[in-house]
């Protein structure tokens, strides 16, 4: 019982790390230029997607430990399903928002808009978010 509690606090996370580490791999690889830094792990979106990963990883170790008819399975899967739609869709309108204000701040540099130095990419793509799903599938699979 206690190694499926530490499974239960690890596993999520070090899912969600593996998946800013692709990322930072994925960034070297398309842009030729590899910076392993505090930021680029904290770096919200691209692929695969930490939160879908690592809340997929909790829901997949409940569902093998306590079954799919646990009211843990059904509240992790709830907040699974809730994570990553406001993965995709919330910071999706932010990231598009971020993206018209780098654009009006060109056009017009006022201070106000200068101020901002706002992140390109913070929400997901569907499909970002259905590779971390898979990714926390496997990765759970991978430690039972």
């Amino acid at each position: 019982m206690r190694s499926n509690l530490l499974h239960l606090f690890l596993l999520p996370y070090l899912s969600g790390l593996s998946c800013q580490l692709i990322k930072i791999f994925n960034h070297w690889i398309m842009r030729k230029r590899f910076r392993l830094t505090l930021k680029n792990l904290l770096e919200l979106g691209g692929l695969p997607s930490a939160h879908s990963a690592a809340t997929i990883t909790l829901t997949t170790l409940i569902a093998i430990y306590y079954g799919v008819a646990s009211p843990l399975f059904i509240i992790s899967l709830f907040l699974s399903i809730f994570i990553m739609g406001e993965a995709f869709v919330v910071r999706g309108v932010i990231s598009r928002h971020s993206e018209l204000i780098k654009k009006l701040a060109e056009i017009n540099p006022q201070k106000e808009l200068a101020l901002y130095n706002l992140p390109g990419t913070i929400g997901h793509t569907p499909m970002e978010v259905i590779i971390g799903v898979i990714f926390g599938v496997f990765f759970a699979l991978a430690f039972v």
